[in-house]
Protein backbone atom coordinates (compact mmCIF):
# COMPACT_ATOMS: atom_id res chain seq x y z
CA UNK A 1 0.00 0.00 0.00
CA UNK A 2 1.15 3.37 -1.36
CA UNK A 3 1.11 6.43 1.37
CA UNK A 4 2.38 9.96 1.46
CA UNK A 5 2.91 12.41 -1.26
CA UNK A 6 2.82 11.09 -4.82
CA UNK A 7 -0.19 9.17 -4.33
CA UNK A 8 -2.45 10.41 -7.00
CA UNK A 9 -6.00 10.18 -8.09
CA UNK A 10 -7.91 11.74 -11.01
CA UNK A 11 -11.59 12.91 -9.91
CA UNK A 12 -13.54 13.77 -13.46
CA UNK A 13 -16.49 15.80 -12.83
CA UNK A 14 -18.14 18.89 -14.36
CA UNK A 15 -20.50 21.61 -12.84
CA UNK A 16 -23.28 24.20 -14.36
CA UNK A 17 -26.40 25.53 -14.57
CA UNK A 18 -27.55 22.63 -16.28
CA UNK A 19 -26.01 20.07 -14.09
CA UNK A 20 -25.55 21.92 -10.34
CA UNK A 21 -22.62 21.96 -8.50
CA UNK A 22 -23.64 18.54 -6.49
CA UNK A 23 -21.37 16.39 -8.50
CA UNK A 24 -17.86 18.12 -7.97
CA UNK A 25 -19.19 18.90 -4.00
CA UNK A 26 -19.66 15.51 -3.33
CA UNK A 27 -16.10 14.63 -4.77
CA UNK A 28 -14.46 17.07 -3.21
CA UNK A 29 -15.56 15.40 0.14
CA UNK A 30 -13.77 12.21 -1.22
CA UNK A 31 -10.94 13.84 -2.05
CA UNK A 32 -10.75 15.66 1.20
CA UNK A 33 -10.29 12.47 3.37
CA UNK A 34 -7.83 11.06 0.30
CA UNK A 35 -5.84 14.03 0.83
CA UNK A 36 -6.01 13.34 4.39
CA UNK A 37 -4.48 10.11 3.95
CA UNK A 38 -1.62 11.96 2.07
CA UNK A 39 -3.03 11.85 -1.18
CA UNK A 40 -2.82 14.00 -3.73
CA UNK A 41 -6.17 14.59 -6.00
CA UNK A 42 -6.54 16.34 -9.17
CA UNK A 43 -10.45 17.74 -10.70
CA UNK A 44 -10.54 16.99 -14.53
CA UNK A 45 -13.51 18.75 -15.47
CA UNK A 46 -15.07 20.31 -19.30
CA UNK A 47 -16.99 22.80 -17.16
CA UNK A 48 -16.46 24.33 -14.19
CA UNK A 49 -17.76 27.87 -12.54
CA UNK A 50 -14.86 29.97 -11.31
CA UNK A 51 -15.98 30.09 -7.84
CA UNK A 52 -15.78 26.20 -7.74
CA UNK A 53 -12.04 25.82 -9.02
CA UNK A 54 -11.31 28.27 -6.06
CA UNK A 55 -12.79 26.68 -3.59
CA UNK A 56 -11.25 23.38 -5.12
CA UNK A 57 -7.93 24.87 -4.92
CA UNK A 58 -8.14 26.42 -1.69
CA UNK A 59 -8.80 23.09 -0.24
CA UNK A 60 -5.13 22.50 -1.57
CA UNK A 61 -6.53 20.60 -5.11
CA UNK A 62 -5.34 20.29 -8.30
CA UNK A 63 -7.48 21.84 -11.35
CA UNK A 64 -7.26 20.61 -15.00
CA UNK A 65 -9.41 21.74 -17.94
CA UNK A 66 -10.38 19.38 -20.86
CA UNK A 67 -10.15 20.53 -24.50
CA UNK A 68 -13.74 21.66 -25.77
CA UNK A 69 -12.82 19.54 -28.87
CA UNK A 70 -14.08 16.32 -26.30
CA UNK A 71 -17.38 17.27 -25.78
CA UNK A 72 -19.88 14.44 -26.57
CA UNK A 73 -16.87 11.92 -26.96
CA UNK A 74 -16.69 9.43 -24.29
CA UNK A 75 -13.21 8.07 -25.31
CA UNK A 76 -11.92 11.03 -26.35
CA UNK A 77 -13.06 12.33 -22.59
CA UNK A 78 -11.48 9.21 -21.41
CA UNK A 79 -7.76 9.38 -23.72
CA UNK A 80 -7.81 13.67 -22.59
CA UNK A 81 -8.95 12.62 -18.76
CA UNK A 82 -5.42 10.58 -18.59
CA UNK A 83 -3.10 11.97 -20.95
CA UNK A 84 0.45 13.18 -18.77
CA UNK A 85 -0.81 11.00 -15.73
CA UNK A 86 1.50 8.63 -14.07
CA UNK A 87 0.91 5.69 -11.83
CA UNK A 88 -2.57 6.80 -10.62
CA UNK A 89 -3.93 4.83 -7.55
CA UNK A 90 -7.77 5.47 -9.24
CA UNK A 91 -9.93 7.69 -11.18
CA UNK A 92 -13.19 8.72 -9.69
CA UNK A 93 -15.81 10.21 -11.92
CA UNK A 94 -19.52 11.08 -11.46
CA UNK A 95 -20.64 12.50 -14.73
CA UNK A 96 -24.25 11.18 -16.52
CA UNK A 97 -22.61 11.57 -19.59
CA UNK A 98 -19.52 9.23 -19.28
CA UNK A 99 -20.15 5.58 -18.71
CA UNK A 100 -19.20 1.78 -20.16
CA UNK A 101 -16.74 3.38 -22.60
CA UNK A 102 -15.18 5.85 -20.37
CA UNK A 103 -14.60 3.72 -17.77
CA UNK A 104 -13.01 0.57 -19.89
CA UNK A 105 -10.66 3.01 -21.45
CA UNK A 106 -9.98 4.14 -18.14
CA UNK A 107 -9.72 1.13 -16.70
CA UNK A 108 -6.95 -0.21 -18.63
CA UNK A 109 -4.74 2.01 -16.98
CA UNK A 110 -6.47 2.57 -13.22
CA UNK A 111 -8.93 1.58 -11.36
CA UNK A 112 -12.33 3.48 -11.26
CA UNK A 113 -15.11 4.15 -9.07
CA UNK A 114 -18.02 5.02 -10.55
CA UNK A 115 -20.45 7.72 -8.68
CA UNK A 116 -24.42 7.11 -9.72
CA UNK A 117 -27.94 7.91 -9.05
CA UNK A 118 -29.09 6.67 -12.20
CA UNK A 119 -29.14 2.58 -11.75
CA UNK A 120 -26.44 2.71 -15.30
CA UNK A 121 -24.78 0.06 -16.31
CA UNK A 122 -21.23 0.10 -15.35
CA UNK A 123 -17.89 -1.88 -15.80
CA UNK A 124 -15.93 -0.11 -13.13
CA UNK A 125 -13.96 -1.51 -10.44
CA UNK A 126 -16.45 0.14 -7.46
CA UNK A 127 -19.42 1.89 -8.18
CA UNK A 128 -21.04 4.04 -5.27
CA UNK A 129 -24.71 4.50 -5.13
CA UNK A 130 -25.13 6.64 -2.11
CA UNK A 131 -28.84 7.32 -2.20
CA UNK A 132 -31.84 5.57 0.24
CA UNK A 133 -33.74 2.69 -1.86
CA UNK A 134 -35.68 0.44 -0.39
CA UNK A 135 -33.89 -2.57 -2.31
CA UNK A 136 -30.59 -1.02 -3.56
CA UNK A 137 -29.29 -4.41 -4.71
CA UNK A 138 -31.48 -5.29 -7.17
CA UNK A 139 -31.60 -2.00 -8.57
CA UNK A 140 -28.37 -3.31 -9.62
CA UNK A 141 -28.22 -6.64 -10.45
CA UNK A 142 -28.52 -7.02 -13.98
CA UNK A 143 -26.54 -3.48 -14.82
CA UNK A 144 -22.89 -4.56 -13.17
CA UNK A 145 -21.24 -7.57 -13.47
CA UNK A 146 -19.89 -9.58 -10.33
CA UNK A 147 -16.72 -8.21 -10.37
CA UNK A 148 -17.63 -4.81 -9.97
CA UNK A 149 -17.67 -4.26 -6.18
CA UNK A 150 -21.29 -2.25 -4.86
CA UNK A 151 -21.33 0.58 -2.39
CA UNK A 152 -24.99 1.24 -1.94
CA UNK A 153 -26.71 3.52 0.59
CA UNK A 154 -26.61 6.82 2.78
CA UNK A 155 -24.04 4.88 4.76
CA UNK A 156 -21.84 5.72 1.84
CA UNK A 157 -23.03 9.25 1.54
CA UNK A 158 -19.94 11.31 0.90
CA UNK A 159 -20.20 14.32 3.09
CA UNK A 160 -17.58 16.51 4.28
CA UNK A 161 -15.75 15.95 7.61
CA UNK A 162 -17.75 18.95 9.29
CA UNK A 163 -20.92 16.45 9.06
CA UNK A 164 -19.28 13.98 10.95
CA UNK A 165 -18.75 16.29 13.94
CA UNK A 166 -21.98 17.81 13.93
CA UNK A 167 -23.59 14.41 14.03
CA UNK A 168 -22.36 13.79 17.19
CA UNK A 169 -23.98 16.74 18.21
CA UNK A 170 -27.32 16.70 16.59
CA UNK A 171 -30.66 16.82 18.23
CA UNK A 172 -33.80 15.48 18.16
CA UNK A 173 -36.31 18.42 16.63
CA UNK A 174 -39.39 19.11 19.43
CA UNK A 175 -41.63 19.84 16.23
CA UNK A 176 -42.15 23.41 16.87
CA UNK A 177 -41.29 25.92 13.56
CA UNK A 178 -39.28 29.02 14.88
CA UNK A 179 -36.79 28.47 12.23
CA UNK A 180 -36.94 27.81 8.57
CA UNK A 181 -34.03 26.91 6.16
CA UNK A 182 -34.32 27.41 2.76
CA UNK A 183 -31.72 26.02 -0.03
CA UNK A 184 -32.66 24.86 -3.67
CA UNK A 185 -28.38 23.91 -4.70
CA UNK A 186 -26.11 25.87 -5.64
CA UNK A 187 -27.44 26.78 -8.62
CA UNK A 188 -31.55 26.69 -8.49
CA UNK A 189 -31.66 28.13 -12.13
CA UNK A 190 -35.22 27.93 -11.82
CA UNK A 191 -35.68 30.15 -9.03
CA UNK A 192 -37.49 28.14 -6.88
CA UNK A 193 -36.09 29.98 -4.12
CA UNK A 194 -38.51 32.64 -4.96
CA UNK A 195 -41.40 30.28 -4.94
CA UNK A 196 -40.59 28.68 -1.05
CA UNK A 197 -40.45 32.52 0.64
CA UNK A 198 -43.47 33.67 -1.25
CA UNK A 199 -44.86 30.19 0.80
CA UNK A 200 -43.64 31.03 3.99
CA UNK A 201 -45.09 34.38 3.40
CA UNK A 202 -48.49 32.38 3.15
CA UNK A 203 -48.13 29.55 5.46
CA UNK A 204 -45.78 30.25 8.22
CA UNK A 205 -46.11 33.11 10.99
CA UNK A 206 -44.10 36.36 10.71
CA UNK A 207 -42.30 35.52 13.77
CA UNK A 208 -40.53 32.74 12.08
CA UNK A 209 -37.16 33.11 11.57
CA UNK A 210 -35.58 32.83 7.90
CA UNK A 211 -32.09 31.55 6.44
CA UNK A 212 -31.81 31.81 3.12
CA UNK A 213 -28.49 30.47 0.91
CA UNK A 214 -27.87 30.37 -2.16
CA UNK A 215 -24.68 29.97 -4.95
CA UNK A 216 -22.78 32.55 -5.96
CA UNK A 217 -24.62 31.62 -9.46
CA UNK A 218 -28.39 32.15 -7.89
CA UNK A 219 -30.24 33.92 -11.01
CA UNK A 220 -31.99 36.54 -8.95
CA UNK A 221 -29.59 37.33 -5.55
CA UNK A 222 -30.63 40.93 -5.65
CA UNK A 223 -34.52 39.62 -4.77
CA UNK A 224 -33.88 37.23 -2.59
CA UNK A 225 -32.00 40.26 -0.54
CA UNK A 226 -35.25 42.03 -1.27
CA UNK A 227 -36.97 39.74 0.71
CA UNK A 228 -35.11 38.97 3.61
CA UNK A 229 -34.91 43.09 3.85
CA UNK A 230 -38.49 43.21 3.62
CA UNK A 231 -38.89 40.27 6.04
CA UNK A 232 -36.70 41.50 9.09
CA UNK A 233 -36.52 38.32 10.86
CA UNK A 234 -34.36 36.81 7.68
CA UNK A 235 -31.25 36.53 6.68
CA UNK A 236 -29.39 35.72 2.81
CA UNK A 237 -26.29 33.73 2.66
CA UNK A 238 -24.15 33.34 -0.45
CA UNK A 239 -22.17 30.64 -1.19
CA UNK A 240 -21.53 29.43 2.65
CA UNK A 241 -18.21 27.22 2.95
CA UNK A 242 -19.99 25.16 6.15
CA UNK A 243 -23.33 24.58 6.16
CA UNK A 244 -23.75 22.25 9.65
CA UNK A 245 -24.14 25.62 11.75
CA UNK A 246 -27.41 26.45 9.73
CA UNK A 247 -28.25 23.08 9.44
CA UNK A 248 -28.03 22.60 13.10
CA UNK A 249 -30.21 25.17 14.52
CA UNK A 250 -33.25 25.15 12.00
CA UNK A 251 -36.24 23.41 12.78
CA UNK A 252 -37.27 22.59 9.55
CA UNK A 253 -35.65 22.77 5.98
CA UNK A 254 -37.11 22.86 2.38
CA UNK A 255 -34.94 21.96 0.20
CA UNK A 256 -34.11 19.74 -3.19
CA UNK A 257 -33.90 16.15 -3.26
CA UNK A 258 -30.08 15.95 -4.03
CA UNK A 259 -26.95 15.10 -1.75
CA UNK A 260 -27.70 17.94 0.21
CA UNK A 261 -30.88 15.60 1.39
CA UNK A 262 -27.61 13.35 3.30
CA UNK A 263 -26.23 16.31 4.57
CA UNK A 264 -29.87 17.50 6.22
CA UNK A 265 -29.99 14.07 7.75
CA UNK A 266 -26.64 14.06 9.16
CA UNK A 267 -28.00 16.48 11.21
CA UNK A 268 -31.77 15.09 12.15
CA UNK A 269 -33.12 18.31 10.31
CA UNK A 270 -36.79 17.62 9.08
CA UNK A 271 -37.57 18.45 5.53
CA UNK A 272 -40.21 19.63 2.79
CA UNK A 273 -37.66 17.94 0.43
CA UNK A 274 -38.83 18.88 -3.53
CA UNK A 275 -37.78 17.23 -6.53
CA UNK A 276 -35.51 18.96 -8.88
CA UNK A 277 -34.73 16.68 -11.44
CA UNK A 278 -36.13 12.97 -12.47
CA UNK A 279 -33.05 11.21 -10.67
CA UNK A 280 -34.27 12.41 -7.11
CA UNK A 281 -37.97 11.18 -7.68
CA UNK A 282 -37.62 7.74 -6.16
CA UNK A 283 -35.21 8.69 -3.63
CA UNK A 284 -37.94 11.25 -2.46
CA UNK A 285 -40.70 8.62 -2.53
CA UNK A 286 -38.87 6.25 -0.63
CA UNK A 287 -37.89 8.68 1.61
CA UNK A 288 -41.06 9.92 2.45
CA UNK A 289 -42.57 6.24 2.54
CA UNK A 290 -39.37 5.52 5.59
CA UNK A 291 -40.68 9.10 7.21
CA UNK A 292 -37.55 10.90 6.97
CA UNK A 293 -38.84 13.48 5.17
CA UNK A 294 -41.96 15.31 3.23
CA UNK A 295 -41.52 14.68 -0.09
CA UNK A 296 -42.83 16.32 -3.17
CA UNK A 297 -41.79 14.57 -6.84
CA UNK A 298 -42.82 17.94 -8.65
CA UNK A 299 -42.21 21.52 -8.76
CA UNK A 300 -44.44 22.60 -6.51
CA UNK A 301 -47.18 25.73 -6.73
CA UNK A 302 -46.65 28.54 -4.04
CA UNK A 303 -50.01 27.97 -2.58
CA UNK A 304 -49.38 24.46 -3.00
CA UNK A 305 -45.87 24.74 -0.68
CA UNK A 306 -47.88 27.25 1.67
CA UNK A 307 -50.08 24.25 2.15
CA UNK A 308 -47.65 21.43 3.10
CA UNK A 309 -45.77 24.31 5.68
CA UNK A 310 -49.20 25.30 7.64
CA UNK A 311 -49.79 21.52 7.63
CA UNK A 312 -46.77 20.76 9.31
CA UNK A 313 -46.58 24.01 11.27
CA UNK A 314 -49.86 22.21 13.02
CA UNK A 315 -48.17 18.68 13.21
CA UNK A 316 -45.19 18.95 15.98
CA UNK A 317 -45.22 15.09 16.41
CA UNK A 318 -44.46 14.38 12.56
CA UNK A 319 -42.05 16.87 12.23
CA UNK A 320 -40.43 15.35 15.39
CA UNK A 321 -40.55 11.75 13.55
CA UNK A 322 -38.90 13.31 11.09
CA UNK A 323 -36.35 14.24 12.68
CA UNK A 324 -36.06 10.70 14.57
CA UNK A 325 -35.35 9.13 11.80
CA UNK A 326 -33.53 11.82 9.72
CA UNK A 327 -30.97 10.81 12.17
CA UNK A 328 -31.37 6.79 11.42
CA UNK A 329 -30.10 7.55 7.82
CA UNK A 330 -26.19 7.90 7.72
CA UNK A 331 -23.32 8.84 10.18
CA UNK A 332 -21.39 11.18 7.63
CA UNK A 333 -18.69 9.00 7.63
CA UNK A 334 -19.20 7.93 3.84
CA UNK A 335 -16.08 9.85 2.77
CA UNK A 336 -13.92 7.75 5.23
CA UNK A 337 -15.13 4.63 4.39
CA UNK A 338 -14.58 5.24 0.44
CA UNK A 339 -11.56 6.84 1.42
CA UNK A 340 -10.27 3.28 3.43
CA UNK A 341 -11.09 1.05 0.40
CA UNK A 342 -9.55 3.39 -1.97
CA UNK A 343 -6.25 3.81 0.09
CA UNK A 344 -6.56 1.58 3.27
CA UNK A 345 -3.93 1.81 5.53
CA UNK A 346 -1.19 -0.13 6.33
CA UNK A 347 -2.04 -3.07 8.36
CA UNK A 348 0.22 -4.28 11.06
CA UNK A 349 0.92 -7.91 11.52
CA UNK A 350 2.61 -9.55 15.46
CA UNK A 351 3.27 -12.25 16.79
CA UNK A 352 0.07 -13.04 19.71
CA UNK A 353 1.42 -13.67 23.18
CA UNK A 354 -1.01 -14.53 26.45
CA UNK A 355 -1.41 -11.20 26.97
CA UNK A 356 -3.79 -10.80 24.07
CA UNK A 357 -6.69 -13.44 26.01
CA UNK A 358 -8.59 -10.05 27.50
CA UNK A 359 -8.76 -8.47 24.23
CA UNK A 360 -9.91 -11.72 22.11
CA UNK A 361 -12.47 -12.24 25.09
CA UNK A 362 -13.94 -8.75 24.89
CA UNK A 363 -13.89 -9.80 20.74
CA UNK A 364 -15.55 -13.07 21.43
CA UNK A 365 -18.46 -12.00 24.16
CA UNK A 366 -19.22 -8.85 22.29
CA UNK A 367 -22.90 -8.37 21.14
CA UNK A 368 -21.94 -8.20 17.55
CA UNK A 369 -20.03 -11.43 17.14
CA UNK A 370 -22.39 -13.22 19.71
CA UNK A 371 -25.84 -12.31 17.33
CA UNK A 372 -23.78 -13.68 14.53
CA UNK A 373 -22.10 -17.04 16.35
CA UNK A 374 -23.56 -20.49 16.11
CA UNK A 375 -22.82 -20.90 20.11
CA UNK A 376 -24.25 -18.20 21.92
CA UNK A 377 -24.17 -19.70 25.51
CA UNK A 378 -21.90 -17.13 27.68
CA UNK A 379 -18.76 -18.42 29.04
CA UNK A 380 -16.27 -16.99 31.41
CA UNK A 381 -12.58 -15.28 30.73
CA UNK A 382 -10.91 -18.90 31.48
CA UNK A 383 -12.12 -20.20 28.68
CA UNK A 384 -10.13 -18.65 26.03
CA UNK A 385 -7.48 -17.88 28.01
CA UNK A 386 -7.08 -21.96 28.14
CA UNK A 387 -7.64 -21.74 24.42
CA UNK A 388 -5.24 -19.33 23.69
CA UNK A 389 -2.73 -21.33 25.79
CA UNK A 390 -3.27 -24.21 23.81
CA UNK A 391 -3.01 -22.24 20.48
CA UNK A 392 0.38 -20.64 21.40
CA UNK A 393 1.75 -24.34 22.40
Amino acid sequence: VRQGVGVRFIFRADAGQAVGAGHVMRCMSLANALQARGAHACFVSLDLPAHLESVLQAQGHEVRRLPEAVRGNELGDARATLDGEQSLVACVVDHYQLGRVWEAEVMAHAPVLALDDLGRSHTSRWMLDQNYYADPQARYATRCPASVQRLLGPSFALLRSEFAHARASARVRDGVLRHVLVFLGGMDAGNLTATALKAIDLGLSPGVQVTVIAGALHPDLPGLQAWCDARGLAALHVQVSDMTPHLLSADLAIGAGGSSTWERCACGLPTVAICLADNQREVILEGARAGFLWGIDHVPSTDELATVLRALAGAPGLVQHMSQQSLQVTDARGASRVAELLLPKPMQVRVATSDDAQMIYEWRTSPEVMGASRNTASFSFKDPLAWLDRELQ
